[in-house]
């Protein structure tokens, strides 16, 4: 969902056509229905539960929040017109691996990642954090399934740049 916003800000795309991307294809429409659940899951607990709330805790969670915001930002501005709301190439797109795409292949996913987690700390909703696995779980499934697409697109190139860069955690993962 943040990604879907941050990369309407940096191309020019076909609305109409990325919303029934979105739709026809059915993880990012799960991905959207598992972010929805997440949204609404700290309000709730924070209503039934009366948690207090630690302000240190919240202070890290919302750096957490405000670093997954920024590498979004960053990774739609560098990946430009190359994004899709589904797994497809057209001939002008080309394989980016500059700017925060040199240290890890997803940060869009990751970014998302960061966000969710924040979230969690950010509410200390541990409701929250039950969708933490699942969502990385389908993150995952998803990165799979485009990559594969990405070496069919890109052959040896894609294979290489795997090989030299992280999947989702700079440095790590």
């Amino acid at each position: 969902m943040i990604g879907r916003i941050f990369s309407s800000i940096h191309r020019k795309t076909d609305k109409i056509k990325t919303i029934k991307n979105i739709f026809s294809d059915y993880t990012a429409l799960i991905i959207l229905i598992i972010q929805m659940i997440f949204i609404s899951l700290p309000i709730i607990e924070y209503y039934l539960v009366k948690n207090d709330i630690n302000p240190i805790i919240s202070g890290i969670g919302g750096l957490t929040i405000f670093t997954g915001f920024l590498i979004s930002f960053f990774a739609n501005k560098e990946i430009g017109t190359n994004w899709s709301a589904s797994i497809e190439k057209d001939n002008s797109q080309k394989l980016i691996t500059s700017g925060i795409y040199k240290y890890i292949r997803h940060p869009l996913y990751f970014s998302g990642l960061l966000i969710l987690l924040g979230t969690v700390i950010y509410f200390q909703s541990w409701w929250s954090s039950t969708v933490l696995i699942p969502f990385y779980l389908l993150v995952n499934w998803r990165i799979k399934h485009e990559e594969d697409n990405l070496i069919k697109f890109f052959g040896n190139e894609y294979r290489q740049y795997m090989r030299k860069t992280k999947k989702i955690i700079p440095f790590l993962y």
